[in-house]
């Protein structure tokens, strides 16, 4: 294990990561896994259906974005290839990053 050194790490926070699939939900942020998580999840605690009801995700900040956000910044820091989108998707979908849902696979 390495540790990083202060200029790094420093780097590192300041870049933005998405973390995980996020719903808003009476006015609540849910998280998990991926999207249709989530919404089991509700299904179960709440016994409500709800579908595409603000789906989003959340970054390394803790600040909500849609699909749309989470795409460019899953873009500009690597967190997507080439192959795990077609050149007309401009949003974001869990099973997209789904393996690579990481905060700090480059600090180590």
């Amino acid at each position: 294990m390495r540790y990083p050194i202060l200029g790094e790490l420093i780097t590192m926070i300041k870049k933005r990561y998405i973390i995980c699939a996020a719903i808003k939900y009476k006015g609540q942020v849910i998280l998990g896994h991926n999207h249709g998580d989530i919404l089991q999840n509700i299904k179960l605690v709440e016994g409500d259906y709800i579908y595409q009801e603000n789906q989003g995700f959340i970054d390394n900040q803790g600040i909500f974005l849609t699909r749309k956000e989470a795409f460019k910044i899953a873009i500009e820091n690597g967190q997507l290839n080439k192959e795990d989108f077609s050149d007309k998707e401009d949003s974001l979908r869990s099973e997209m990053i789904g393996n690579r849902l990481w905060l700090l696979k480059e600090i180590y």
